[in-house]
């Protein structure tokens, strides 16, 4: 917790801000704005990156002591316009230049105009979604027209709206019911009424996990979450020369897969998945990479057929609670030789206070959405360590650590045999 003082804190967003500006300047990039042509992410270096994040570090601290505990004691802002934008699809309905009046777009979207004119003014203010420069006129501002034009942003809002937030109302509620539950045992399932977890939810139902997917891919564009930690941030060394085969479960279409391989030529790579996600995922390999990156068919919890060099599970530990983690690496054993390698790449929850405001938020929030969604949970060191020592002691030297320039961190571990 920052002990700067307000003034600390506005010559530090200053100092740095500046620094953001001048290197745009100096390298004929455009400055941010609310415009609606100002793209949607900062092309900044990794070290200008950082410089960002501490202006955004200081004015999160700054904003909260400007405010005082009595504002900060109360509820996120009212969710309700960007709802309505998302399930009215008012962005699309926008021209994407120029502007609409409020009665010419009421019927486009099939709601009142003075509903319309309410939900976009609230987004304005608060979202800096859409702009009113002419009063009485709707037209776009960046953010407005990245929802019109990302179909991945569209599905993040209403996958956030049509299951995260009626999660997060329910999560409590199974919290006194349940105890100590089972992945579906959740606020997610007590808000959709279903007795199954979400994945085989959306499983049964192909358009909720369509969404989810995109959902994934744009809450994770531009925050670190990408594959940078196991390209940049594991020593692939060993297993690479000598020609070795990592084992990649639940690893979806590959594609974190082919940016290792494409860095790694000599090594092998077989991604497991369960039947129904295969088909697509084998339709989509790049050609650069196809002759070695295989699939096959498998349940992570079922016993592992295959001896490999090394066995991934990327954003699949967050997902589930101890118990089934623990259930995972057990169901590694039979195909294990003494030196493979077990690598886990999920958030890694820090000691408070260590990380800079933003990136803590980031990661707790993480934390408490698959708590909502699953019974799960992010995990730190300690946590880590306990789940490979109850899965067998033969797991050893476990180390957990964050590559440089990713929020993932990175968790190995030796199969001593």
């Amino acid at each position: 917790m920052s002990t700067a003082s307000i003034t600390d804190l506005a010559k530090s967003i200053l100092e740095n801000a500046q620094k953001v500006e001048d290197y745009l300047k100096a390298n004929n990039l455009p400055q941010p704005s609310f415009d609606e042509h100002s793209p949607p992410e900062l092309p900044l270096s990794p070290e200008m990156q950082q410089i960002r994040q501490n202006a955004v570090d200081a004015a999160m601290d700054l904003e909260a002591l400007l405010i005082g505990p009595v504002m900060q004691l109360r509820p996120v802002l009212n969710g309700a316009s960007l709802n309505a934008i998302y399930k009215f699809d008012i962005a699309t309905k926008v021209p994407l230049d120029g502007q609409i009046s409020y009665e010419e777009l009421a019927p486009k979207v099939g709601i009142k105009r003075t509903d319309l004119q309410r939900i976009v003014r609230f987004a304005v203010v608060h979202h800096h979604v859409f702009q009113e420069k002419t009063v009485g006129m709707v037209s776009h501002s960046a953010a407005s027209r990245y929802l019109a034009e990302s179909d991945i942003a569209r599905a993040g809002l209403g996958f956030m709206f049509d299951e995260c937030y009626q999660s997060f109302a329910h999560t409590v509620e199974a919290m006194q019911k349940y105890g100590d539950p089972e992945p579906n045992q959740c606020g997610w399932a007590l808000a959709m009424k279903a007795d199954v977890p979400m994945w085989e939810y959306h499983g049964q139902h192909p358009e909720l996990g369509e969404r989810a997917g995109k959902a994934m891919a744009s809450f994770t564009k531009g925050t670190g979450h990408d594959s940078t930690a196991l390209t940049r941030g594991y020593d692939w060394t060993v297993i690479n020369a000598k020609g070795g085969t990592l084992v990649d479960l639940g690893g979806a279409d590959g594609h974190v897969d082919a940016d290792i391989a494409r860095l790694n030529p000599g090594m092998q790579f077989i991604v497991q998945e369960i039947p129904e996600v295969l088909g697509k995922a084998k339709s989509t390999v790049p050609q650069d990479v196809a002759g070695r990156l295989t699939f096959a068919a498998h349940d992570f919890f079922q016993p592992q057929p295959t001896s490999a060099d090394a066995y991934l599970f990327r954003q699949i530990f967050h997902n589930w609670g101890d118990r089934h983690c623990v259930q995972m690496l057990r169901a590694l054993i039979p195909a294990l030789r003494p030196g493979a390698k077990v690598i886990v790449n999920d958030n890694i929850l820090p000691p408070p206070g260590v990380l800079p405001p933003s990136a803590e938020r980031a990661v707790r929030s993480i934390d408490m959405i698959v708590m909502s969604l699953f019974n799960a949970r992010e995990r730190s060191k300690e946590d880590f360590e306990a789940v490979f020592a109850e899965a067998d002691p033969r797991f050893q030297q476990v180390k957990v650590w964050t590559p440089e320039g990713s929020q993932m961190g990175l968790v190995e571990a030796t199969w001593s045999g």
